[in-house]
């Protein structure tokens, strides 16, 4: 039998997953900030997709390399309308 030498953990340490704890909780704080910002309307609709952008450019600092990871933010609605949130 062969050796294969010392076993590798592929495990995060507490630490890693700590740190990624605490970046989802940002990012869900952040999205939940302009859902409502958007909910609330008021906005005009240039305002609302800067907003959906820059909360966009905070997630993928808070996870870099995920660019191409399925978005949460569709831009129409279920019944495609996009309008009833804007000015």
């Amino acid at each position: 039998r062969a050796h294969r030498g010392a076993a590798v953990s592929t495990l995060p340490s507490d630490y890693d997953v700590a740190e990624e704890n605490r970046r989802a909780r940002q990012l869900r704080m952040i999205v939940d900030l302009a859902s409502s910002v958007i909910v609330q309307g008021g906005l005009r609709r240039g305002e609302a997709e800067a907003l959906v952008a820059a909360t966009r450019r905070r997630a993928l600092e808070l996870f870099p390399g995920k660019e191409d990871t399925r978005t949460c933010c569709p831009s129409r609605g279920p019944s495609g309308d996009t309008g009833r949130f804007f000015r």
